[in-house]
């Protein structure tokens, strides 16, 4: 019965709502402009504002709408309220299936109480609900134990996708032990690392670890053969095609970690040139990783927030 009664009026609504491109009925039009009505997009209202960090805590402890409860972590974060991670950890029962957001934000918070929780995180069946309880307790658990680090070793064994590598890469090379250092060099041997343009922050920085496997890495991506593709246009006057090599765009981007303005020539140029070019880079590099390992200055720029130079090199086996 109510299908019945609905089909016609669907159909009559239809045939004149605005914006409809059917055939409109013999005795109904479609509306003039004045008539049409118009929705006003809703914009949402910012749960945080004007709130000091008292409400935002008072907000955090007492939200049942998770999109408030996200926009006060975020805000508490950006503001660096001192007990966000303890109510969060508190907060965990609440939001079941918001648990692996809620442990990125207690994590991103440093507070050393996050270790107890995190530990139950090691039992979840979700991957990326171990991976932030094993990052927390590499970080926060007991060193001497080194906990935590085996249970992320096997996450990032198989991560070839890189899902939880990126995320890693600062706490295991804050630890400065050759486990943690070991571990994050491991993502050198992911193909992706060498196709993913945001790895070039992750390369620079274990590049300032002067780890033999950055040196290493580094050094071969300079001796990529593969072709990238082709490029036309004139040489010396002449019309010429050269093959792009991955290791010609590798050379550009090393390049503009230098502070001596060296650039490598145009793809245009000889096969011979640019591969004369590469190997003075191959040299550069060897004489880059040597300072940092024995703590001298090196000239590189800062990337991305990494400044060189800065500190002691990391231990290397």
């Amino acid at each position: 019965m109510r299908t019945r009664l609905l089909l016609p009026l669907l159909a009559a609504l239809c045939a004149g709502a605005p914006g409809w491109t059917g055939t409109a009925s013999a005795d109904r039009q479609p509306p003039d402009e004045a008539d049409r009505v118009f929705i006003q997009p809703v914009v949402p209202i910012d749960p945080t504002r004007g709130l000091d960090r008292q409400g935002l805590l008072h907000l955090l402890a007492t939200t049942n709408v998770w999109p408030d409860l996200r926009q006060a972590a975020i805000e508490a974060l950006r503001r660096k309220v001192s007990g966000t991670g303890s109510v969060l950890i508190e907060r965990l029962p609440d939001f079941p299936m918001h648990r692996v957001e809620l442990a990125q934000f207690i994590f991103a918070t440093q507070t050393r109480v996050a270790a107890e929780p995190a530990r139950e995180w090691l039992r979840s069946a979700e991957a990326p609900l171990r991976f932030w309880g094993a990052l927390t307790l590499v970080r926060d658990g007991r060193r001497a134990d080194n906990e935590g680090l085996p249970e992320l070793t096997a996450l990032l064994q198989q991560d070839d996708d890189l899902r939880f590598y990126p995320d890693a890469i600062d706490t295991l090379l804050a630890r400065k032990d050759e486990p943690a250092l070991a571990l994050a060099c491991g993502i050198l041997k992911k193909p992706k690392v060498g196709t993913d343009v945001h790895c070039e922050a992750i390369l620079f920085q274990l590049m300032l670890t002067g780890r033999p496997e950055a040196l290493d890495y580094l050094l071969a991506r300079l001796d990529d053969p593969r072709a990238m593709g082709e490029i036309r246009g004139l040489w010396g006057g002449s019309e010429v095609t050269r093959r792009v090599l991955a290791a010609d765009g590798f050379a550009h981007l090393l390049s503009e970690w230098r502070t001596d303005h060296w650039q490598p020539d145009s793809p245009l140029a000889p096969d011979a040139d640019r591969a004369r070019q590469r190997e003075e880079l191959k040299t550069w590099l060897k004489d880059t990783f040597a300072k940092i390992r024995e703590s001298r200055p090196v000239p590189l720029r800062t990337l991305k927030g990494v400044r060189a130079g800065e500190g002691k090199p990391l231990p290397v086996p």
